[in-house]
């Protein structure tokens, strides 16, 4: 049985050892994650605040919050963090191409 306490040495030793066979409906959602996390960065009108509700909003201040609802002007973004936050999103997606341990 796959375990959560067990997801980290189970990557490594994927990447370590390899695998006999790579599932392609994880590397299709990996591609598919990828393409969406790049869409999203490089097209302007995707780079507008949704402000919805996400787990990276926990422990916000009310204050900024409720700034990033309303659509207050804020600062335009560096290349260089638009291009952090594309990878921050892909760590997010939850799509990893792996084939983990059963016990």
């Amino acid at each position: 049985m796959t375990s959560i306490d067990t997801l980290v040495p189970d990557i490594m030793k994927m990447v370590d050892e390899g695998v006999d066979q790579v599932d392609e409906a994880a590397i299709h959602q990996l591609l598919s994650d990828i393409e969406y996390g790049v869409r999203r960065q490089l097209t302007k009108s995707e780079r507008q605040r949704s402000g919805t509700l996400r787990m990276s909003n926990v422990g916000k201040p009310d204050c900024q919050l409720w700034h990033e609802c309303n659509d207050t002007p804020s600062e335009e973004l560096r290349p260089e963090t638009r291009i952090k936050f594309l990878r921050g999103y892909r760590r997010g997606s939850g799509s990893l191409p792996c084939q983990c341990s059963r016990t």
